[in-house]
């Protein structure tokens, strides 16, 4: 009875829902003063648009833009609060909305690279970092990307841990790869050769019985007759194992083929994984405006 007494109480309030410091979701109750507020989208042409003059649908528009923008640095502010606080799922629902409402805000980049960095120390979210970091390279100002390459110690720290780990896998994949390329090289080679020495006789099994399949009905004894038939079942026979000698050549082709790409092993895989998060990383550190090759 108490859980539905707390949902009568509750079933005229409004809620959403967000991730925890856990990153479990929540419902959270939002309260009156939180509420979003609707702004019409600018250039929306409305019934009540049409009827207006054009110097008059200028003036709405231009009142509906600095509406947005006020939300947006509201938005904005109730972000940096958050964040100070330590909520970074409040500050990230809070930029995503100011996102909706202004571009090429290099403030609001910056903002978000550090909701979504934990403040420059965690990058689990590494994806929504980079997108991020591509707008604080191209609009936030000088002075906040100080602030951020400041605060950069734990990416720096990632990075080297990466290059590392890079290097590490990098050796191991190339010593399976040098390991493997004699081996599978050498059966190539005699796969090769026994698909050179089946398809000779066949090439000449087959000539051989057209030649004459095209003279057996001029020879009244019937020998061509004879001779065209075992040099066809010659020729059929010599045909399976040529493509018997063909398959083995293509696995054993495929093999070495395989051998040079790293996505063809579990190391190769980790490698590929491991330079792709190298690179975001340098993206990220690149974007205050650090050159990554120092």
């Amino acid at each position: 009875m108490a859980e539905e007494r707390l949902i009568d109480d509750d079933k005229d309030r409004k809620y959403r829902i967000r991730k925890n410091e856990n990153g479990e979701e929540e419902l959270v109750i939002i309260d009156d003063g939180e509420e979003e507020e609707d702004f019409p989208e600018y250039g929306v042409v409305t019934d009540e648009d049409e009827q207006l003059s054009e110097e008059e649908l200028a003036l709405k528009n231009a009142e509906r833009r600095q509406n947005m923008q006020r939300k947006a640095e509201e938005l904005k502010a109730s972000a940096i609060e958050k964040l100070a606080a330590g909520d970074f799922e409040g500050a990230q629902y809070a930029l995503s909305q100011a996102a909706e409402l202004t571009e090429y805000d290099g403030e609001l980049y910056y903002l978000q690279l550090k909701a979504y960095s934990r403040n420059m120390s965690n990058f689990l979210d590494l994806q929504k970092c980079v997108d991020a970091a591509a707008g604080v390279l191209e609009y936030t100002g000088e002075e906040q990307k100080e602030e951020l390459n400041s605060a950069s110690g734990p990416l720096k720290e990632r990075i080297s841990d990466f290059e590392g780990k890079c290097a590490e896998l990098s050796a191991e994949n190339e010593a399976g790869k040098a390991e493997r390329r004699a081996p599978f090289a050498a059966k190539r080679k005699r796969a090769l050769t026994f698909l050179a020495g089946s398809a000779v006789p066949f090439v000449a099994l087959f000539v051989l019985a057209i030649v004459f399949a095209s003279m057996m009905f001029a020879d009244k004894d019937g020998l061509f007759i004879i001779l065209t038939i075992a040099f066809t079942v010659a020729a059929v026979i010599s045909l399976f194992v040529t493509l018997f000698a063909f398959t083995r050549f293509h696995d054993a082709n495929r093999k070495v083929k395989l051998n040079e790409n790293d996505a063809s092993t579990k190391v190769g895989r980790e490698l590929i994984s491991c330079r792709e998060e190298l690179e975001n990383l340098k993206k990220i550190y690149s974007s205050f405006g650090n050159d990554i090759s120092r």
